[in-house]
């Protein structure tokens, strides 16, 4: 009897609900907020083959072309044999900023990728660079 009384309630709601009209909630026609808008000399850097021990570096240069500045909050690496370092103040729109990194190849071989994430105020408000190439041991002379 339980069951039956359930699935009549069950029926009488979605009936109600049937001669109901849904309206998109307000906020989805609002504009969205102004942002920083990054955008990168490039995102991926090929360091080609290195011996192993060696240090890679590179730079990362962007600029923001937004209406609002700028502010990096964070930067991310998949391990910590790749250290970035980047540009600490707030950016205005229009100006320019970077991202260093430092890649120690130091105990590894072979086709390597590393991803650097930076966090930041931006639409959208992450973005990978990768840092790629080869890391090749060298032979021991005898």
């Amino acid at each position: 009897m339980k069951i039956l009384y359930s699935f009549a309630i069950f029926l009488l709601a979605v009936q109600t609900l049937e001669g109901q009209t849904v309206s998109a909630p307000l906020h989805d026609s609002l504009p969205a907020p102004a942002a920083a808008e990054v955008v990168y000399d490039s995102t991926f850097y090929e360091f080609g083959k290195v011996n192993q021990g060696k240090m890679v570096k590179h730079t990362f240069h962007f600029t923001n072309r937004g209406p609002e500045p700028y502010l990096i909050r964070e930067v991310k690496t998949t391990c910590g044999c790749t250290v970035p370092d980047w540009t600490r103040d707030t950016i205005p729109p229009g100006g320019k900023g970077e991202v260093r990194v430092d890649f120690d190849t130091a105990g590894k071989v072979g086709r390597q990728l590393k991803i650097i994430r930076v966090i930041g105020n931006s639409a959208p408000s992450e973005v990978m660079l990768q840092l790629s190439g080869e890391i090749k041991v060298r032979k021991k002379r005898k």
